[in-house]
């Protein structure tokens, strides 16, 4: 179906022609025409108001305007039978998901006792694990369809223009200001972070998102980790991610995020992390090897005019290969940042780590930025350029070993506005307007809804991921 309609895009009337195919609206300036956009209906909400058509996507909002009833109910009609037709395929999906599932669970148990055929067991397992996962995340976006972008909804005007892909600009350094740090936090010792307002020439040109998501330059750990069959070495390797992301600590602190701000990496994984409260983020990530997720508190004290950041970090780790899942968890954990008066700081990294699974525990002491633990019969040594495990064979694995950069800025191509890339303070001191900056970060913006449960573990609600996100 297809013709010319007149409809109003934002603040515009314009007229398009238009071409429903299937599931999708596609919209171009004449028949045969560039195209100028599409709507994916199957999460796409519609109201009609006279002779007009309302849909909207969470994320996109178009009206469509008629000439009179009969055309305006032709075209309803013919999208309310796709999305209907959408349902029922999905409905399909899921029984036929369901049916798969235990039909898997029954042939492996049937085959696993027997060694000839362990190796093919564990090869169908893990393909049929791949398969129902690939099927959950297709279901999952027609059943999360109205929930999907609400995080959108209700913002302004100001963030419209920011739904495609960011600007890019050079970073610029800041300026050398001399400035009497001391003087500066003197008077704030018993404030969080939050509360201080940092001058914005002290802090680097990355939000705290940002700066926690660096660690997953080092998820092929993760994917090292999915190969072997030693539950022992499996850990080893796990904690090594974990780690990792004291490899390189920046002496300058990054921006702090607004509440329910987001960050996204998109590669041979999915990322996504939250600010999910003042002072914690979450976090989840998926691939064909792993899945991740936990949350991050963050605290910090004065002691002897020392800086210290307490972290608390709850991380739990899936391996797709045999299902293991791993809690790793920090205890008395803290960065301590050394030298703020001279302007000359120094970093120094203290705590335990503790990782368990069902077969397995252990345990890794940080002091001074020297690593050393016992993860079953692999004894765990090194720093935060290099850790090692050794057997009681002498074998020896790098279970880390530091990267230079982080060079991940790969994304949607659609991305919410809640992502830290549009913040206009970010943007302003990538171009080295610092006072610009500075009163955009005083600014409170807080986004309205969140892709994380509301709880002490901070579980991932699901939905973010969408087909409709037009992935690079």
């Amino acid at each position: 179906m297809e013709d010319y309609l007149e409809c109003k895009l934002g603040l515009y009337l314009e007229k398009y022609y238009f071409i429903l195919h299937e599931k999708v609206l596609t919209y171009c300036t004449k028949q045969n025409g560039p195209k100028v956009g599409q709507i994916h209906l199957q999460i796409s909400k519609f109201q009609i108001r006279d002779l007009t058509l309302h849909i909207d996507t969470g994320m996109d909002k178009i009206i469509l305007i008629f000439k009179n009833n009969q055309q305006r109910d032709q075209w309803y009609d013919a999208m309310m039978q796709t999305v209907d037709s959408i349902e029922n395929e999905i409905l399909k999906v899921k029984q036929l998901q369901s049916q798969f599932d235990e039909l898997l669970k029954q042939f492996v148990k049937t085959i696993e006792p027997n060694p000839t055929f362990q190796e093919a067991s564990e090869k169908l397992d893990q393909c049929g694990n791949k398969i129902l996962d690939d099927i959950s995340t297709i279901a999952e976006l027609f059943t999360n369809k109205s929930s999907e972008f609400q995080s959108c909804e209700s913002l302004n005007d100001d963030y419209a223009q920011t739904l495609k892909s960011p600007p890019i600009y050079d970073i610029v350094e800041a300026p050398q200001i001399n400035i009497n740090i001391w003087g500066h936090l003197k008077q704030k010792i018993q404030m969080s972070l939050r509360d201080m307002r940092i001058p914005i020439y002290l802090q680097s040109p990355q939000t705290m998102l940002q700066r926690i998501s660096e660690q997953m330059i080092y998820a092929d750990l993760l994917n090292t980790a999915n190969q072997y069959k030693d539950q022992e070495l499996r850990a080893c390797y796990c904690l090594g991610f974990y780690l990792s992301q004291y490899s390189k600590i920046q002496l300058q602190l990054p921006i702090l995020s607004h509440l329910h701000e987001t960050y996204e990496i998109i590669d041979s994984f999915k990322y996504i992390s939250e600010q999910v409260a003042d002072d914690n983020i979450a976090f989840f990530s998926n691939s064909q090897f792993f899945e991740l997720s936990g949350a991050i508190k963050l605290g910090n004290y004065f002691r002897d005019l020392q800086l210290n950041i307490t972290i608390d970090k709850k991380l739990n780790i899936l391996l797709r290969r045999g299902r293991d899942l791993f809690q790793i968890e920090s205890k008395d954990h803290y960065i301590q940042i050394r030298n703020l008066i001279t302007q000359k700081p120094e970093v120094q990294v203290f705590g335990t780590i503790n990782i368990q699974n069902s077969q397995v525990k252990g345990q890794v002491q940080f002091d001074k930025g020297v690593i050393q633990g016992q993860v079953g019969k692999y004894i765990i040594k090194g720093n935060c350029e290099k850790i090692t495990a050794t057997n009681s064979y002498n074998e020896q694995f790098v279970i880390f070993k530091q990267k230079e950069g982080f060079k991940y800025d790969k994304h949607s191509q659609l991305l919410p506005p809640s992502d830290s890339r549009f913040r206009k303070d970010l943007i302003a001191m990538r171009q080295g307007n610092f006072q610009i900056a500075q009163q955009y970060q005083n600014e409170k913006i807080i986004f309205p809804n969140s892709w994380f449960q509301m709880s002490t573990d901070y579980q991932y609600k699901g939905g973010y991921f969408s087909l409709a996100r037009q992935y690079n």
